[in-house]
């Protein structure tokens, strides 16, 4: 019996919002494949206290990245279609965001007794600074370019680019006798290698002509910035969940159960990224044909729970079986909040998919008040119930923040989903 009935399924997987985020999903599946492979063979190289203070360091350059992104990425794929000199978007993009990723990791740096006093370790070596530097700089065009190839249709790129990355498994075993500062400089080029072939081969493949080129076009700027800065706000406090988190528990429980939850936390996002990646290739496909967006938001919802579901089950049952391959005290850690998070996935879908929406009609009030809802309640509600559940609370707090929010999106958004036909005309439709 075929499960998608008489639809032919490699017509199916062509239609380009599955395709582009059937792409950027397995891409980000690659990504934490092979972060599970990285870490599989950290945890049996190093205790479980550095890698506390290892993941930490990452978590916190990860936060410097989230910052130095801008939005830029979200307005690539808004505006990419319909900017004529994309060379120069392009180039403009990359330039702002390097730039910002280098002052904000020297701000970090500076003050890091104040930021995370339990990171202040990385005073006592200045491989740890330098690698902090550089794999800020390349991360923020790694995620720009897989935003560039999701605009262009060409996510497949994405997938590539993580491939790449995976050479930081292989590095890691030359540099075991660095400690701390081997994990990092491992972690930090992998990046680094991909965005370097990305740039000579990848990207002149998608656009031809292409060249990287320090620039700044402020015309073009000026028509991206209002949409990006509104989402850079939104994406923060998105990413702040998983990044504050990590520095909240290394601080307050110490870094062994940091540990616990940066991989049971690494693992989680292989189910959230199935919601971005819809959210990304929705707006790539419907910002230039919006009168499809009804359609494209059912199938988008679809596909979603199509991955999801049989994903949660596999996974819930044999959680144990993936966190122990890391050894036994990450699955007798990190279990219980296996099971809340990957259960999140589905509100969390259900969410991102209402976010495309507002992305595509360049609503950005609603976009940040989403976002600042989630993370805010998350981190608040997470810092109290750790105390009182322990690792789990993060969890709980995690996961009623996006069924809340869902609710009421749901709430807000039910008289146009009864009355209007159209959804998709953005004057009839303000949502929040």
């Amino acid at each position: 019996m075929n499960y998608l009935g008489d639809i032919n399924p490699i017509a199916y997987l062509r239609d380009p919002v599955r395709n582009n985020a059937l792409f950027f999903m397995a891409a980000n599946a690659i990504n934490a494949l092979i972060g599970f492979f990285f870490w599989t063979l950290a945890a049996r190289s190093y205790t479980v206290e550095d890698i506390g203070r290892a993941t930490a360091l990452i978590s916190a350059a990860n936060l410097v990245v989230i910052f130095a992104g801008l939005g830029m990425g979200i307005g690539v794929i808004r505006f990419l279609s319909e900017e004529k000199n994309k060379n120069a978007l392009i180039n403009t993009a990359f330039t702002i965001s390097e730039a910002t990723a280098l002052i904000l990791s020297l701000i970090f740096i500076l003050g890091i007794t104040v930021w995370s006093p339990a990171l202040a370790f990385i005073y006592d070596n200045y491989l740890l600074i330098v690698m902090f530097i550089v794999f800020a700089v390349f991360s923020v065009i790694q995620s720009l370019l897989s935003f560039t190839f999701i605009a262009f249709g060409a996510a497949r790129y994405s997938f590539y680019q993580s491939l790449i990355v995976g050479i930081k498994v292989i590095i890691l075993i030359f540099l075991v006798h660095l400690g701390i500062a081997g994990v990092f400089a491992s972690f930090t080029l992998g990046p680094v290698t991909a965005v370097i072939i990305a740039n000579i081969i990848f990207l002149p493949a998608v656009y031809r002509g292409y060249k990287f080129i320090p620039s700044f076009n402020r015309a073009i700027l000026n028509t991206i910035f209002r949409f990006s800065f509104g989402n850079y706000l939104g994406d923060i406090f998105k990413s702040l969940t998983g990044v504050l988190a990590a520095l909240i528990i290394i601080n307050l429980l110490g870094a062994e159960t940091n540990a616990y939850f940066y991989v049971t936390w690494l693992i989680s996002g292989i189910f959230f990224t199935v919601s971005y990646s819809i959210n990304y290739s929705l707006i790539a496909a419907t910002a230039p044909h919006p009168e499809q967006l009804r359609k494209q938001i059912v199938k988008a919802l679809k596909f979603a729970l199509l991955i999801l579901i049989p994903a949660i089950i596999v996974v819930y049952f044999a959680g144990g079986f993936i966190l122990s391959l890391f050894g036994k005290e990450y699955a007798q850690g990190g279990l219980d909040l296996l099971h809340i998070l990957i259960v999140s996935s589905i509100p969390v879908a259900v969410n991102e998919i209402y976010i495309a929406v507002y992305r595509i009609r360049k609503q950005i009030k609603p976009i940040i008040l989403i976002y600042g809802f989630i993370a805010l309640f998350s981190i608040g509600a997470g810092y109290i119930l750790l105390k009182i559940l322990g690792l789990t609370g993060i969890g709980v707090a995690w996961l009623s923040a996006h069924c809340i929010m869902m609710m009421i999106l749901f709430g807000i958004n039910l008289k146009y989903i009864r009355s209007d036909p159209t959804p998709c005309r953005e004057a009839k439709h303000r949502g929040l």
